[in-house]
């Protein structure tokens, strides 16, 4: 199934990619700027939710910073989360265990594995998903110049450090 399919086969009633030739080597301050932008132009909105980490370098630094433009309150590490209109209880890890708190709508999550698996798509979704399309942004669209998205911070190098172990 094609990537941009599986999450309205899952059950989300609409997608939105932001797509525009100028994000290919975009920084994570760009691209809070362009999912900042994107958001407030589409609209309101109850939760947000991100992953606990990014998946390239292995940090939070967009959901932070989206929650900080945003000007949101931020719950790290969740693990389970229940909805009563805009309210939310919600299950944060913490070293020994975990917390219960709760908090009102508009909010920003990041989630841990914890929170479950995604549900599986049925016939029924992936038939529905077939005839739905993703609603395309370019950064004019929301609002945005490639003035806007010029990188903060410029990799030099990348490299893995030689070991200072003699092999024997």
């Amino acid at each position: 199934m094609d990537a941009m399919k599986k999450p309205l086969a899952m059950g989300a009633d609409r997608l939105v990619l932001v797509d525009d030739p100028l994000l290919s080597q975009i920084d994570s301050a760009a691209t809070v700027k362009v999912l900042s932008a994107a958001i407030a132009k589409d609209g309101p909105f109850d939760l947000i939710l991100g992953g606990r980490q990014a998946s390239d370098w292995d940090q939070a630094h967009v959901i932070i910073g989206l929650a900080e433009v945003l000007g949101l309150p931020l719950v790290s590490l969740i693990q389970k989360l229940e909805l009563d209109d805009d309210l939310v209880t919600l299950q944060r890890v913490i070293p020994d265990g975990y917390q219960v708190i709760s908090a009102r709508c508009p909010l920003v999550l990041t989630v841990t594995n914890e929170l479950g698996e995604p549900r599986y798509p049925n016939l029924r979704g992936i038939m529905q998903a077939s005839r739905k399309q993703a609603e395309i942004f370019t950064l004019e669209d929301v609002g945005l110049s490639d003035t806007d998205i010029i990188p903060k911070l410029e990799i030099k190098k990348l490299y893995i450090p030689e070991s200072n172990e003699k092999s024997n």
